[in-house]
Protein backbone atom coordinates (compact mmCIF):
# COMPACT_ATOMS: atom_id res chain seq x y z
CA UNK A 1 0.00 0.00 0.00
CA UNK A 2 0.71 3.82 0.09
CA UNK A 3 1.58 4.31 3.38
CA UNK A 4 3.87 1.38 3.61
CA UNK A 5 6.04 2.69 1.11
CA UNK A 6 6.08 6.06 2.99
CA UNK A 7 7.19 4.60 5.87
CA UNK A 8 9.34 2.20 4.21
CA UNK A 9 11.34 5.39 2.86
CA UNK A 10 11.12 7.26 5.88
CA UNK A 11 12.02 4.43 8.06
CA UNK A 12 8.97 4.19 10.21
CA UNK A 13 8.22 0.49 10.73
CA UNK A 14 4.93 0.73 12.74
CA UNK A 15 3.05 1.02 9.99
CA UNK A 16 0.05 -1.62 10.21
CA UNK A 17 -2.24 1.39 12.21
CA UNK A 18 -1.26 4.11 9.24
CA UNK A 19 -2.08 1.53 6.41
CA UNK A 20 -5.70 1.06 8.13
CA UNK A 21 -5.97 4.59 8.86
CA UNK A 22 -4.99 5.67 5.35
CA UNK A 23 -7.30 3.06 3.63
CA UNK A 24 -10.36 3.72 5.22
CA UNK A 25 -9.82 7.51 4.99
CA UNK A 26 -7.69 8.02 1.67
CA UNK A 27 -9.42 6.64 -1.68
CA UNK A 28 -6.46 5.47 -4.14
CA UNK A 29 -5.85 8.60 -6.16
CA UNK A 30 -5.22 10.56 -3.25
CA UNK A 31 -3.01 8.11 -1.89
CA UNK A 32 -0.86 8.20 -5.32
CA UNK A 33 -1.06 12.08 -5.66
CA UNK A 34 0.13 11.92 -1.94
CA UNK A 35 3.22 9.84 -2.42
CA UNK A 36 4.01 11.44 -5.61
CA UNK A 37 4.26 15.11 -4.14
CA UNK A 38 6.51 13.25 -0.96
CA UNK A 39 9.00 11.43 -3.53
CA UNK A 40 9.06 14.32 -6.04
CA UNK A 41 7.64 12.40 -8.62
CA UNK A 42 4.06 14.93 -9.29
CA UNK A 43 4.14 15.80 -12.80
CA UNK A 44 4.65 19.21 -13.16
CA UNK A 45 4.98 21.45 -16.47
CA UNK A 46 8.58 21.75 -15.59
CA UNK A 47 9.35 17.30 -15.10
CA UNK A 48 6.67 17.07 -18.38
CA UNK A 49 9.18 19.23 -20.07
CA UNK A 50 12.42 17.72 -18.79
CA UNK A 51 10.66 14.21 -20.23
CA UNK A 52 9.87 15.98 -23.61
CA UNK A 53 5.80 15.42 -23.00
CA UNK A 54 5.35 19.30 -22.98
CA UNK A 55 6.51 22.08 -25.15
CA UNK A 56 6.96 24.90 -21.80
CA UNK A 57 8.11 24.30 -18.41
CA UNK A 58 6.19 27.61 -17.37
CA UNK A 59 2.99 27.26 -15.04
CA UNK A 60 -0.14 27.21 -17.43
CA UNK A 61 -1.81 29.82 -15.38
CA UNK A 62 0.62 32.81 -14.67
CA UNK A 63 2.87 31.85 -17.93
CA UNK A 64 5.47 33.58 -15.58
CA UNK A 65 8.02 31.23 -13.65
CA UNK A 66 8.74 27.06 -14.15
CA UNK A 67 6.26 24.98 -12.72
CA UNK A 68 7.45 23.16 -9.90
CA UNK A 69 5.57 21.25 -6.71
CA UNK A 70 6.25 24.32 -4.92
CA UNK A 71 4.48 26.74 -6.93
CA UNK A 72 1.81 24.72 -7.61
CA UNK A 73 1.59 25.00 -3.28
CA UNK A 74 2.49 28.62 -3.40
CA UNK A 75 1.42 30.35 -6.57
CA UNK A 76 -0.55 33.83 -6.01
CA UNK A 77 -2.51 33.28 -9.42
CA UNK A 78 -6.30 33.45 -8.23
CA UNK A 79 -7.56 30.29 -9.49
CA UNK A 80 -4.60 28.60 -7.91
CA UNK A 81 -5.65 30.18 -4.53
CA UNK A 82 -9.46 29.56 -5.22
CA UNK A 83 -8.40 25.41 -5.94
CA UNK A 84 -6.31 24.94 -2.89
CA UNK A 85 -8.75 27.09 -0.82
CA UNK A 86 -11.54 24.45 -1.73
CA UNK A 87 -9.27 21.88 -1.22
CA UNK A 88 -8.29 22.70 1.98
CA UNK A 89 -11.84 22.90 3.28
CA UNK A 90 -13.04 19.35 1.89
CA UNK A 91 -10.15 17.80 4.24
CA UNK A 92 -11.02 19.88 7.18
CA UNK A 93 -14.64 18.78 6.37
CA UNK A 94 -13.78 15.52 6.34
CA UNK A 95 -11.55 16.12 9.21
CA UNK A 96 -14.97 17.18 11.06
CA UNK A 97 -16.81 14.56 9.95
CA UNK A 98 -14.66 12.01 11.50
CA UNK A 99 -14.74 13.02 14.76
CA UNK A 100 -11.69 15.40 14.89
CA UNK A 101 -11.61 17.92 18.01
CA UNK A 102 -13.16 21.39 16.64
CA UNK A 103 -9.54 22.30 18.21
CA UNK A 104 -7.29 20.28 16.36
CA UNK A 105 -9.29 21.14 13.44
CA UNK A 106 -8.42 25.02 14.02
CA UNK A 107 -5.33 24.04 14.57
CA UNK A 108 -4.85 22.56 11.09
CA UNK A 109 -6.83 25.01 9.30
CA UNK A 110 -4.28 28.01 10.46
CA UNK A 111 -1.47 25.48 9.71
CA UNK A 112 -2.13 25.29 6.31
CA UNK A 113 -3.40 28.69 5.39
CA UNK A 114 0.07 29.28 6.22
CA UNK A 115 1.88 26.19 4.30
CA UNK A 116 -0.42 27.19 0.88
CA UNK A 117 -0.06 30.93 1.27
CA UNK A 118 -3.72 31.27 1.76
CA UNK A 119 -5.39 34.71 3.67
CA UNK A 120 -6.06 33.06 7.10
CA UNK A 121 -9.96 33.40 7.08
CA UNK A 122 -11.09 31.17 10.03
CA UNK A 123 -14.17 29.15 9.12
CA UNK A 124 -14.10 26.68 11.50
CA UNK A 125 -13.40 28.70 14.44
CA UNK A 126 -17.07 30.16 14.51
CA UNK A 127 -18.18 26.47 15.23
CA UNK A 128 -16.50 27.33 19.04
CA UNK A 129 -17.87 30.56 19.01
CA UNK A 130 -21.35 30.17 17.50
CA UNK A 131 -21.45 32.77 15.01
Amino acid sequence: MAMSFICKKTWYFNCTKLDRIADSFIVLFQRVNIVKLIQGWYPTHAVLYCQGKEFSPLCPRCHTVVETASHILQSSHPDAISHRQNAMMIMLNSLLKWGTPIHAIITSEHKLSLTLALPYLPQFLCLTLEC
